[in-house]
């Protein structure tokens, strides 16, 4: 990290994990802090939002069967935020003080460990999802059938397909973090 450009966006980065880069380095902790405090309400806003939609599933027990995947769903997003969080903080800290070469090894190895878990987590949140998106295309929903192609992972496929466009850029590092 030494010799490179101090800056909050600099994209450049050294190690195979493409966020950790050298402007992240640069991120203050209450940064990070502020992130996990807006994550909190966040989920919270996210489950009332995802139990308020069974009200529009017409049949009983598939309203009990996504209310199960929601709660069970809903605890993968908070991890998962945290887990991303304390890497980011780590490597941040580590960079800024006497660690800074042992803070992109130690956050690549940290990420590397626990690779099953982002995967783990993401399966687990898109359960609701694609149970919706299935209600939604067999028109067991109050919803019009086309209102299927309003579902989240349709437009998460197609901020992906944005993103994919875009040159390298802070904007690019940060929707990819908001995808990953």
């Amino acid at each position: 990290m030494k010799g490179q450009a101090q800056r909050h966006g600099d994209t450049a980065h050294g190690g195979s994990v493409y966020w950790l880069t050298w402007g992240v380095a640069q991120i203050p902790a209450w940064r990070n802090t502020l992130a996990m405090a807006l994550a909190f309400p966040g989920i919270i806003l996210y489950g009332i939002a995802h139990f308020a939609l069974e009200d529009f599933i017409r049949s009983e027990k598939e309203r009990k069967v996504y209310r199960a995947l929601t709660a069970f769903g809903l605890t993968p997003w908070i991890a998962l935020h945290l887990f991303y969080i304390m890497i980011l903080y780590a490597f941040s800290w580590l960079s800024a003080g006497s660690y800074a070469e042992a803070a992109l090894p130690l956050g690549e190895a940290v990420l590397t460990h626990f690779s099953w878990f982002p995967l783990v987590s993401e399966i687990l949140m898109l359960l609701p999802f694609l149970y919706w998106f299935y209600f939604q295309i067999r028109q067991n929903t109050v919803f019009p059938k086309k209102m299927a192609f309003t579902n989240i992972l349709v437009i998460y496929f197609l901020m992906y397909g944005i993103k994919s466009m875009m040159p390298d850029c802070p904007v690019r590092s940060g929707l990819v973090l908001q995808m990953v």
